[in-house]
């Protein structure tokens, strides 16, 4: 039976393929009548075994009007190697004549072989240029990502800083406890002008506020002349990356969809019931053919007489 990815399956099996006939049935009867399969049986092997019968049916010989080249092989083979669709059950039958039930056997088995592995990549080849599109992006979309590593690698390397996050917020840390130093004895030094007494600790105090607000001032200057400005390129940079890693994945998750629609766009085959291998002749078409003979030139000989 030969089904869709939505339609489902129930059975398993041979060379009857069984359900309600779908599309694909159809589309694999003309897949074994067509050259493509033809040809992928080999047409010397075709060729040898279907010359081995009697010169009324073999080919080559009265059936083929004694032509021997590839399209009269393919016309014999379509009518040797037949395919058909019951619409009511919707399984395929293939059919398989020839002078030896080992050939029709091997024969059979290739044939339902190269038709499932046709209709398998049939959704494939349906999103086949949309996939190649996808894997073309994420191409680029890796180069990228590489260039930007390599060019935030180059940015860390010139500054002798590997993560400009640790230092920057260092940086701040440190600034804000000169701060609250500063505060700190900012206040200390204004409750000791009460005290006249206390005027050498207020002298003291006050050095210390000036030594404070000097590495305020310093660390202010080195965080808006140098580590800022190198901070907000090493951010954009980082920024890069991120992107970048977020583009990629969303790359391999629609080349993901694409495949599984295209999966679930192809159709399947079913065997419903294995190959038989005949032990005998199905018909003596020696016999058959030379008893219709003899009887057409009687029925001639005694209209003429």
């Amino acid at each position: 039976r030969v089904y869709g990815f939505s339609s489902g399956s129930n059975s398993g099996g041979g060379i009857a393929l069984g359900g309600t006939a779908s599309p694909g049935a159809y589309i694999f009867r003309e897949i074994v009548s067509g050259w493509e399969c033809f040809n992928d049986l080999g047409l010397d092997s075709l060729s040898k075994q279907w010359e081995t019968g009697d010169i009324l049916t073999r080919f080559g010989g009265i059936r083929s009007f004694f032509s021997k080249n590839p399209m009269r092989l393919w016309s014999y083979y379509r009518s040797h190697v037949v395919a058909s669709v019951d619409d009511e059950s919707g399984l395929v039958k293939l059919n398989v004549d020839s002078y030896d039930p080992n050939f029709s056997y091997d024969i059979d088995q290739k044939v339902v072989r190269f038709a499932r592995e046709r209709l398998l990549d049939a959704g494939m080849l349906a999103y086949q240029a949309e996939r190649a599109k996808m894997q073309s992006q994420l191409d680029i979309d890796k180069n990228n990502l590489a260039n930007d590593l390599n060019l935030m690698a180059t940015f860390q390397k010139e500054h002798g800083i590997a993560d400009y996050d640790a230092v920057y917020n260092h940086t701040l840390e440190l600034l804000n406890h000169y701060q609250e130093t500063r505060v700190n004895l900012d206040s200390r030094a204004s409750a000791a002008q009460f005290f006249a007494q206390r005027s050498q600790e207020l002298a003291m105090l006050k050095a210390q506020l000036n030594t404070i607000t000097g590495n305020i001032e310093q660390q202010s200057k080195s965080i808006n002349k140098k580590l800022a400005p190198l901070y907000q390129e090493f951010s954009v940079k980082r920024q890069n990356i991120l992107e970048d890693v977020n583009v990629i994945q969303m790359d391999n998750q629609n080349i993901q969809d694409i495949e599984q629609l295209a999966y679930r766009s192809s159709y399947h085959v079913d065997i419903v019931e294995s190959p038989m291998k005949p032990t005998n002749p199905t018909m003596p078409y020696a016999l058959y053919w030379s008893v219709l003979t003899l009887v057409v030139s009687f029925l001639l000989y005694v209209i003429v007489k």
